[in-house]
């Protein structure tokens, strides 16, 4: 029986068993083969039409060509030591799984995992990706396997292995992911790498299967045997089956496959709305917030993901009929300048915007820094000279900032080594001093600050945004990650990197307001299902932005709901109430929290302050000019005006902490001790490790009632600084009620402020009628007003109404009408259908 006689024939069986497949058939060079094809419901593609685009056989050569080089570079300098070093590793992952395959028995290799490919689909991958590990040596010039004939036949008899035992037609079980995207990706590459030494129908033999469980990219479960079947790909899923669309392609010349990886990739260069219900789908939105799974902020993982295969076939198609086209070009652009290096500081990733692979001890923010790095080099490959330059630049400001010195000694790509590796050799291409840059991300609930010397971000959730996510044993003790979390990234830059994750204690959780009730008492598997992809019936999450300043607040609720409206209570906090700001200015963040409520037995904290010290803990801490907490495990209650910690980096990494009023403070160090199976179930093995904190807090108490806090945070002030900063009168706290949050900046003369109820309030001078957050800057004869619905509940319009004699606009923005100007100004904002994001009007005085 031929191929195309058994295709039919498992087609045939499949539905007998009542699922529905279409077979369309494509008679290519290598393709004899007749594929399972769903239609498409997102656009007309061109693979839809009659006729089938003639393409020369030197261009799919071509194609694979470029294909392998971009892994295993081309005419390498073998003089260049990071060139060696990856051709050293090459050779040595090769050596590893040749050394452990068994050939001519009932297993592949000698490995406990492996044995068991047959209860979970991750182990086949593994065999998979050993086969991968010795294709990529055969396929490298430089390697002492290149072309090795018995190694050669060791990859065949593997793909045969693997193709007769453990990857073929059968009903999925374990992850879709590893039979849809992880397997095919990597038969791709194998077959790429060996391609000369593959006859046609070996090509289409160990294909075959790969288009049985993934045939369209604009699809997943296409094949009827997922435990997810006939849904659309989304976001990095729909990226990354596209890459094994353009691999199928250029495997088989399938013109098909390309157009359709053309039309899927097309589909991503866009941005997404959100729903009539306000909920979110999977991929960018304009405001430069990134979702993956529906509800969870994903640039930092997910994010790279699809960035980085965009840009993969951008460039492998470039010169192609395939290629993408500049506008599409110029939204990856967008993508790359406005979604992702605002989330990079000094080479880290924001763990916020990273989800559950801030549990994996070999991913942390400078793993995935680095990667997001990768994926911007290879981005200035495909956009025109000036957005070149300006990626290119930004890449080598970070490598420079990066004291560690480890980025271009961690990449194992040779192309990008020699992207690098020019970048930093060009003079044309300036290192960038840093800039201050606030930017809010109203729909993933995320905000970042940005000044010359360090960056400050907050973590939040609403009835849009869950809580964290817990999949595959990953990320256990995530509970209050998004509790109003505050990341504080400075000259500190291993703080988050070095085993934080694993040691800090999870309540305890720098910006947040909790309930000390405990949540993983029944042990380590249950540890992230209690309480993981969850919402608020809360909206008030949000903010406003003028120029590089920014406020932005959190209507904290412990009344969880699954699926945003079914009630949740087993995390025994339902009561819990809050309603917490930040106001973000040069110098100073100013924290205010009112509202605080809760019916619990559990005690109520605000942190202030949970940071990694040095493992020796001898860093300093002064509380209003006195040294204390120099012993660990020694908690301390001072009353205090102003606190001063010294950082772990000779300069540029102490904080201080102001305190309007004086506040009762637990203050203590500790250390933790804890492995990264505390967190992620993956790494149960690993060995634990201590680290040392300072835990800086704020109790209200058992059941407290209407309780609030202020404090502002000081990034890199010095002890003398600390002393004299009370005298200066920089911030003054004009409200902090349940319903009114408001600052001002007497130096910057910026009023801001935070309206938690429909009612109409007035804070030194400005009136409006609505929930809203509004900054006020005057400077010379200029008055710049900014303001926001963080609701995104609002279907009409705001009143402002500033007192102001003030008789010429500058400039409005589209939304803003102007009732009235002279000695008062009369606004109407119409935030309907905003999406959270900042209306701007100037204007000038008479």
């Amino acid at each position: 029986m031929n191929i195309k006689e058994s295709i039919k024939k498992n087609t045939a069986i499949i539905i007998l068993m009542g699922l529905l497949l279409t077979s369309i058939g494509c008679t290519n060079n290598h393709n004899t083969t007749s594929k399972p094809k769903i239609n498409s419901s997102v656009s007309q593609s061109n693979a839809q039409k009659d006729e089938v685009t003639d393409v020369k056989k030197d261009g799919f050569a071509e194609l694979r060509v470029k294909w392998v080089e971009s892994f295993v570079g081309k005419d390498n300098n073998m003089n260049n030591k990071n060139i060696k070093r990856v051709i050293g590793k090459i050779d040595t992952n090769a050596q590893k799984s040749i050394e452990s395959m068994v050939k001519y028995g009932t297993i592949l290799w000698k490995n406990s995992k492996t044995e068991r490919y047959k209860e979970e689909p991750a182990h086949i991958r593994e065999m998979y990706l050993s086969l991968e590990n010795m294709a990529k040596a055969y396929a490298t010039k430089e390697s002492k396997y290149y072309q090795n004939e018995e190694l050669l036949n060791d990859i065949k008899y593997g793909l045969d292995w693997l193709d007769k035992n453990a990857y073929f037609k059968q009903e999925q079980y374990g992850n879709w992911w590893q039979w849809e995207i992880g397997i095919p990706k990597a038969i791709t590459n194998i077959c790429m790498y060996i391609y000369d030494k593959l006859s046609k129908e070996e090509i289409n033999k160990y294909t075959d299967v790969v288009y049985y469980y993934q045939p369209n990219p604009l699809y997943s479960g296409a094949s009827g045997v997922s435990q997810n079947p006939k849904r659309e790909s989304e976001a990095a899923n729909r990226v990354d089956v596209s890459l094994v669309a353009v691999g199928l392609g250029i495997l088989r010349e399938d013109t098909e496959q390309l157009n359709l990886a053309n039309e899927a990739i097309t589909s991503l260069l866009e941005y997404k709305e959100p729903k009539e219900d306000g909920t979110l789908t999977d991929g960018f939105y304009g405001d430069g917030s990134f979702i993956q799974h529906q509800h969870v902020p994903y640039i930092g993982t997910y994010g790279n993901v699809l960035l980085s295969g965009c840009v993969k076939i951008a460039d492998l198609l470039q010169n192609s009929e395939w290629k993408l086209s500049e506008e599409k070009i110029d939204i990856l652009s967008d993508f790359a300048m406005n979604s992702y290096v605002p989330f990079i500081y000094n080479g880290r990733a924001l763990d916020m915007v990273r989800g559950r692979a801030i549990s994996r001890h070999n991913a942390s923010d400078k793993d995935s820094g680095y990667q997001i790095l990768n994926s911007l080099v290879m981005t200035a490959e495909v956009l025109n000279k000036d957005l070149s330059n300006e990626l290119k630049a930004f890449v080598k400001s970070c490598i420079n900032a990066d004291t560690s010195n480890d980025y271009i000694n961690s990449l194992n790509n040779i192309t990008v080594i020699n992207l690098v590796e020019d970048i930093m050799a060009d003079d044309s291409i300036k290192v960038l001093e840093t800039t201050a840059l606030h930017k809010n991300f109203p729909l993933m609930d995320r905000v970042i600050h940005k000044t010359n010397n360090y960056l400050f971000g907050v973590s939040m959730f609403s009835n849009r945004i869950s809580n964290f996510e817990y999949m595959n044993g990953e990320n256990a003790r995530a509970w209050h990650t998004a509790d109003g979390m505050t990341y504080l990234y400075n000259n500190d830059l291993n703080q988050y990197t070095d085993n934080y994750w694993n040691t800090v204690n999870p309540y305890r959780l720098a910006g947040t307001t909790v309930s000390t009730v405990k949540l993983d008492k029944d042990g380590l598997k249950n540890n992230g299902d209690n309480g993981q992809k969850l919402f608020t019936s809360e909206d008030w999450v949000g903010g406003v932005t003028l120029g590089n300043y920014g406020a932005n607040g959190m209507a904290l609720s412990g009344d969880l709901k699954k699926n945003r409206t079914e009630d949740y209570t087993d995390a025994k906090y339902d009561s819990l109430r809050a309603n917490k700001s930040y106001f973000m200015f040069d110098d100073e963040i100013v924290c205010l929290g009112s509202n605080i409520n809760s019916s619990e037995k559990e005690e109520i904290e605000t942190i202030v302050e949970n940071r990694k010290l040095k493992d020796d803990s001898t860093n300093i801490v002064t509380v209003n000019g006195e040294k204390a907490v120099e012993r660990l495990n020694n908690n301390e209650q001072i009353k205090a005006k102003w606190v001063h910690l010294q950082g772990n980096t000779e300069k540029g990494s102490d904080i201080g902490y102001y305190f309007p009023n004086e506040t009762l403070l637990n203050i203590n160090k500790v250390q933790n001790k804890n492995s990264w199976g505390s967190v992620n179930f993956g790494a149960k093995k690993m060995e634990p490790v201590t680290k040392t904190y300072l835990e800086m807090w704020i109790s209200h108490g058992v059941q407290p009632k209407d309780d609030k806090y202020e404090y502002i945070i000081l990034p890199n002030k010095s002890v003398e600084e600390m002393q004299s900063y009370e005298k200066e009168n920089a911030i003054e706290v004009l409200s902090n009620t349940n319903d009114l949050h408001a600052v001002k900046h007497n130096k910057l003369n910026i009023i801001s402020f935070n309206n938690w109820e429909d009612k109409e309030v007035t804070v030194d001078g400005i009136t409006v009628n609505k929930k809203v957050s509004v900054m006020m800057q005057e400077k010379d004869d200029v008055v710049e007003l900014s303001i926001s619905d963080p609701t995104m509940k609002n279907k009409l319009s705001i009143d402002i109404t500033v007192n102001k004699p003030l008789k010429k606009v500058i400039s409005a923005d589209e939304g803003i009408e102007v009732i009235e100007t002279g000695n008062t100004v009369k606004l109407k904002v119409n935030v309907n259908n905003a999406q959270g994001k900042t209306f701007n009007i100037k204007l000038k005085y008479n």
